[in-house]
């Protein structure tokens, strides 16, 4: 049963995707958190012309005076925020998720401030009831950070009650309704998260699925003639320098015919996978090109050390064991064409294509197993 209840509130993606989905949530939602401001916005403008309208002005009395405070001070909070989530558009989601936060908690204080004022005038707590749920609607909150601000402003607020004229008396009665708009709010949050973050996921499993080779799990030639040119384009690329890197197994034909496809199919498995574990802390982009080509790029801001990677690679691979159905098979070797070139903005997916393809032709037709730089005399 525990473990049951403890689902409902486990994240519906593994810790490792967390990144990318809450990069993709905050994408998502960003124009609802931006109607989410404007609307509180416009509902606090209109409190405060309908009080300005009605006989004696905004301050006729010290109740009255504290709802038009209230009112002006959730207006500027609320412009300020949509302000704030412009600028962080294109910032990391954690400074988005805590904007989101704090605006939640400073709603839950004014929900509180109102609620006082309405008991002042012989009211309930109407005010905190529904806005808690609204709240948790609107918001897209975590679970734990909608407990935690709104299970502070319960307590807060059932504070403040018992401390006023007839608050031990109403005691229970406010205690009981608050702490269950409470409880259905943060129930509301954790599900509407949910549901955000297990949509995303999907879509985010789903547009991996389109730029990946299902064989070997590297990125396929979609990936690289949709994805890799913006790579190239990236204003924090500049000043470094792209590393490109082919490589195709020797005589893979020969290995086929006497293995099978099968051990062929486990043969370029091994090989992806010593692809990415030499490329280590880099960013790498490996791309399975064609049938036993590999393409990998990466960029460098000291770019010295490709060929000592690049030949690390081939050794690695000299020296991996290829098993199939539990039984090893002779070993393997690769040729690779590697081409260094500055990261200009003129240069091309295509150009390092063709020049990391031209060094490979080299390293083939010079014996195979070996790394060929490429350079321009070649």
């Amino acid at each position: 049963m525990w473990q049951k209840i403890k689902s409902v509130f486990i994240l519906p993606y593994p810790e490792s995707e967390r990144d990318q989905v809450e990069t993709l949530l905050a994408r998502r939602v960003y124009w609802n958190r931006q109607l989410l401001y404007f609307g509180v916005a416009f509902m606090q403008l209109s409190l405060l012309i309908t009080f300005a309208l009605r006989p004696g002005g905004l301050f006729l009395h010290a109740r009255r005076t504290g709802y038009v405070c209230l009112y002006f001070i959730l207006l500027v909070c609320s412009l300020s925020a949509s302000i704030l989530l412009a600028r962080l558009k294109d910032h990391s989601p954690r400074s988005q998720e805590l904007l989101q936060n704090i605006y939640a908690a400073l709603v839950c204080l004014w929900s509180c401030g109102i609620a006082v004022l309405d008991r002042m005038g012989g009211g309930g707590i109407t005010v905190f009831c529904y806005m808690m749920p609204a709240l948790a609607a609107l918001c897209v909150l975590k679970w734990n950070a909608a407990l935690i601000i709104m299970g502070g402003s319960w307590l807060l607020l059932n504070t403040v009650l018992l401390i006023m004229p007839g608050g031990f008396d109403e005691l229970f009665n406010n205690a009981m309704n608050s702490m269950c708009a409470v409880t259905l709010s943060v129930l509301i949050a954790n599900q509407l998260y949910r549901a955000y973050s297990h949509a995303l996921y999907q879509t985010l499993l789903v547009q991996r699925l389109a730029i990946t080779d299902h064989l070997t799990g590297l990125y396929n030639r979609r990936y690289l003639d949709e994805r890799i040119p913006e790579i190239l384009d990236r204003p924090d690329g500049q000043g470094k320098m792209a590393v490109a890197l082919m490589m195709d197994i020797d005589h893979f034909k020969d290995f086929n015919d006497r293995y099978g496809h099968r051990a062929g199919d486990e043969c370029l498995k091994t090989l992806a996978e010593a692809l990415l574990e030499v490329g280590g802390s880099r960013e790498i982009h490996a791309v399975r090109y064609g049938g036993e080509e590999l393409f990998m790029l990466w960029l460098d801001s000291d770019p010295s050390k490709a060929a000592q990677t690049a030949e690390t690679l081939r050794n690695s691979i000299a020296h991996r064991q290829i098993l199939h159905e539990g039984r090893p098979l002779s070993p393997v070797t690769v040729s690779i064409g590697l081409t260094i070139e500055p990261l200009e903005t003129n240069l091309s997916i295509d150009s390092l294509i063709q020049h990391a393809d031209a060094a490979l032709y080299q390293a083939k037709t010079e014996g195979r197993n070996r790394v060929v730089l490429y350079c321009k005399s070649a």
